[in-house]
């Protein structure tokens, strides 16, 4: 018994192994934002240069849409000009319109969760990114149960 007891706990950490190398062989890349551009975009100094980044796993309004200047709003407010991020990726890295696809976590929010926890953004998954489908999905039925933002 104890010995197919090892051999299991041997198992599941071989097969965990490769998951652990890859949170730790891809921490977060750091930028600085120059400016928000609406509620699911931003423009960062990303190393050398500046470059815009979509919040991937949402979509929020435009800002001549209802709940467009609130979300924006929302983003100035939990995340000021000149704020350290830190971006996080998953399968594909830019859109077809060239910009940064990434996971944005800003002063320790995890913005793209907050945005649709807020109801001002929709979970929406753009294959093949959906690292954090679930979780946004998730905050999006709580936003809407609870009537907040464009779900009132």
């Amino acid at each position: 018994m104890p010995a197919r007891y090892l051999a299991a706990m041997l198992l599941a950490a071989l097969l965990a192994a490769p998951a652990c190398a890859e949170q730790q062989s891809n921490p977060p890349e750091t930028a600085q934002l120059v400016r928000v551009i609406d509620g699911d975009s931003l423009l960062v100094r990303h190393g050398s240069r500046e470059t815009q980044v979509r919040l991937i796993g949402l979509d929020a309004p435009e800002w001549n849409q209802p709940y467009g200047q609130q979300a924006e709003d929302w983003v100035v407010r939990h995340c000021p000009q000149g704020s350290r991020l830190h971006l996080r990726y998953d399968q594909e890295l830019r859109d077809r319109y060239d910009r940064l696809l990434a996971y944005v976590t800003c002063r320790g929010r995890f913005l793209n969760l907050h945005l649709v926890k807020s109801g001002l953004a929709k979970a929406k998954f753009y294959k093949p990114n959906g690292k954090h489908q679930r979780e946004l999905k998730q905050a999006m039925e709580t936003a809407k149960k609870a009537k907040k933002g464009m779900w009132e």
